[in-house]
């Protein structure tokens, strides 16, 4: 897949210091129809992938691992073989995620560890 998935939005990648190589990945699957939501809800929560039906689309929240034990499920089950060639692309894009580390002058801020608020002051005369 050499393009963007157009089934899934990726919410967030979120690196787990504690564990080597493993990432919590959210994900918001979009325009299912109710039978496919419920058919992935059901393989993902055998797999200890949390999951929460929004309108057409469902948002799901586990381990990176998670997902992968999952992936074999998720080829068998009718329609859902769009979803997981996206959600196997996207854990491919997750591999290399690791600690977000902003090295600045003498400081580092470690952005996965905590949320950093930034803001942006505009003082130009036409503002």
């Amino acid at each position: 897949m050499n393009r963007f998935p157009e089934h899934i939005r990726i919410h967030f990648i979120r690196p787990l210091p504690d564990h080597a190589g493993e990432s919590m990945l959210c994900l918001r699957i979009i325009r299912l129809s109710p039978q496919l939501q419920k058919a992935l809800s059901t393989i993902l929560c055998d797999h200890g992938i949390g999951s929460r039906v929004l309108g057409s689309d469902l948002i799901v929240s586990g381990l990176t691992s998670c997902y992968r034990t999952c992936l074999p499920s998720m080829t068998g089950a009718d329609g859902l073989i769009s979803v997981f060639s996206e959600v196997a692309f996207i854990l491919e894009l997750s591999q290399g995620c690791g600690p977000y580390v902003w090295q600045i002058k003498n400081k580092e801020l470690r952005l996965h560890e905590r949320t950093h608020i930034m803001g942006v002051l505009n003082v130009t005369p036409d503002s």
